[in-house]
């Protein structure tokens, strides 16, 4: 089995709509279409905030994942934050969470970046990938506002 990335573009827009809107029913998030639209398109176009990648296995997509770019004196650096990591439902448990973490990591070691973060649910089966992977909970809580 291949397995490849690729940067998304805009004519990726309407599968990524498709995945982003099964994992958001799957991890109960509210989906707003219109408000994700305009993030993707703002993502897409500015690369300097991070990226989408299409996770493509023997030539089918599979699922995406989404990287944003930032700065911590915490972490002596630059750092990247996993937003989103979706794998499609026939295409899990062939190790394409494996291979994307490690396409990621290697990413951030070519690109001198300190720190990888990502916010995964407690009932996610991907939470024993990222364990495996070396990622540990914190003794501190993600907290967000909306604006």
């Amino acid at each position: 089995m291949e397995t490849t990335f690729r940067i998304a573009g805009v004519d990726d827009i309407p599968l990524l709509m498709e995945m982003i809107r099964s994992f958001y029913r799957e991890d109960h998030h509210d989906f707003q279409e219109i408000k994700i639209q305009k993030a993707l398109r703002e993502i897409l176009s500015e690369r300097e905030i991070g990226s989408v990648y299409m996770i493509e296995s023997d030539q089918n997509t599979a699922g995406y994942f989404i990287i944003s770019f930032g700065w911590s004196l915490e972490y002596f650096g630059k750092d990247i934050f996993i937003d989103e990591l979706f794998i499609r439902e026939g295409c899990r448990r062939l190790g394409l969470g494996k291979k994307s973490l490690e396409f990621i990591e290697r990413f951030v070691k070519e690109n001198n970046f300190k720190a990888i973060h990502l916010e995964v649910n407690k009932f996610n089966i991907a939470r024993k990938l990222y364990e495996s992977k070396g990622y540990m909970s914190h003794n501190s809580d993600l907290m967000s506002k909306r604006f």
